[in-house]
């Protein structure tokens, strides 16, 4: 039996496909190498175009990495979404701290090249993404923490001094 999808969603599943064949042999460097994959739609509708956006990510080939997200297309608007390999390793620091960002960016750029040529060869439209859309690191994470530290040093600090009158009571009543 065949699989029935609206017309948006069979495109989007054809030009999963039309991605695969283009960028199939591709492989971005690193401890883990990637290769790149557009994530084909799962339900047989994207409500009319509301759900279209498919997102281009770097799978890795071996068990354990984390997949990378590295853009975006909206076949229903004609649109694609880039993201930098400054953007990445920005994305990464923002949520893995100092933990290494094993991608290689002469590798990632050759892929981001070709991608950027291919999307621009269909007529869409395509954004580069440069700085993460993340939110900063709230501050407040710090400041609390430091309150906290400051509430622990006061308590310690009351605690001594009350086991300090405590003995001197002790000392000089009761003996």
């Amino acid at each position: 039996m065949a699989v029935k999808r609206t017309q948006i969603a069979q495109a989007a599943f054809d030009f999963a496909g039309y991605f695969a064949a283009t960028f199939g042999a591709y492989r971005v460097g690193g401890t883990v190498p990637r290769r790149p994959a557009l994530v084909a739609p799962q339900d047989m509708s994207t409500s009319g175009g509301k759900k279209a956006k498919q997102h281009i990510v770097l799978k890795p080939e071996a068990a354990g990495a984390s997949v990378l997200t590295v853009g975006w297309i909206d076949l229903a608007h004609g649109e694609s979404c880039l993201r930098t390999y400054g953007c990445l390793r920005e994305m990464h620091v923002q949520r893995f701290g100092n933990q290494p960002f094993d991608l290689d960016p002469q590798a990632y750029q050759g892929f981001y090249d070709m991608a950027h040529q291919f999307f621009t060869r269909q007529g869409m439209r395509l954004q580069i993404e440069a700085q993460s859309a993340l939110p900063a690191p709230a501050a407040s994470s710090t400041s609390n923490r430091n309150l906290v530290l400051t509430v622990v040093a006061v308590l310690a600090l009351f605690g001594i001094v009350a086991i300090g009158v405590l003995g001197w009571a002790y000392i000089h009543y009761f003996r």
